[in-house]
């Protein structure tokens, strides 16, 4: 009698073969995210991106405002009771705090452990897995492929994978507040840049399957090495003995 305790697919029961790469990323994405500490790291790593890109924003109405508004007036306006000076330190200030503190909280995003989370949850689940497989699927897979995924795989869909989507969002949204700024300042300008970033979104999707071929080439020859080293040292004494057959017919 076989119990059946999970039928559930990883990451989701959605998956299923005939799904593509992106379906397959968004729903790991959605698996992560059921995770309640990843999801609260993961939040607070999304404000402080759009905090930076608020600052991003407010150093470019400053710089606007000095260059229409400043240097645009004769040099005696700025001459009286130390004026120049006073608008240098405001204008340094405002441009050199904001910063300083965004800084400081991009530095507090790794401790928020989102990836260590996940990678700790992957590899926790990875080993549970392996350990309950019976003795032939063990060899199936082999010591190699399993430390492949354990560490090598892990990692790629961590670190390459989920904690890209934090840069991904802020660049979207860092492209969103200049074509907004840009439409307003100059309508104009704003098609042509709106076609260049649709030709390069269809360029980077062009170039992404020829990138993942490769780099599926690059997995399966690591596979293929450290598979033959795992033979290597698995069969080392018994090539040892043979090798010293002759010797011991002697």
């Amino acid at each position: 009698r076989v119990w059946i305790i999970d039928m559930d697919s990883f990451p989701s029961s959605n998956v299923t073969d005939d799904s593509t790469r992106f379906e397959l990323l968004f729903e790991f994405f959605l698996r992560c995210w059921q995770n309640d500490f990843v999801r609260r790291g993961s939040i607070k790593s999304l404000l402080i991106d759009q905090f930076s890109n608020l600052i991003a924003l407010w150093q470019l109405l400053i710089s606007v405002y000095l260059v229409d508004q400043v240097l645009t007036q004769p040099p005696s306006a700025h001459t009286g009771d130390g004026r120049l000076m006073k608008l240098s330190v405001q204008f340094g200030l405002a441009h050199a705090l904001p910063v300083m503190l965004a800084n400081w909280l991009q530095r507090q995003k790794p401790w928020f452990g989102v990836g260590g989370a996940l990678r700790k949850e992957l590899q926790v689940n990875l080993l549970r897995k392996y350990l309950n497989y019976a003795e032939a699927s063990r060899k199936k897979i082999g010591t190699a492929g399993f430390i492949q995924a354990l560490n090598r795989d892990v990692i790629e869909v961590i670190d390459n994978g989920y904690l890209h989507l934090f840069t991904l969002v802020r660049s979207a949204s860092h492209i969103c507040i200049l074509l907004v700024w840009i439409s307003l300042r100059s309508p104009i300008i704003a098609p042509f840049l709106l076609l260049m970033l649709l030709v390069n979104s269809f360029r980077m999707v062009w170039r992404e399957k020829g990138a993942t071929v490769l780099r599926l080439k690059l997995f399966k020859a690591q596979n293929n090495m450290m598979g033959h080293a795992d033979d290597v040292a698995r069969t080392f004494n018994l090539v040892r003995d043979f090798r010293c057959r002759p010797e011991q017919t002697d």
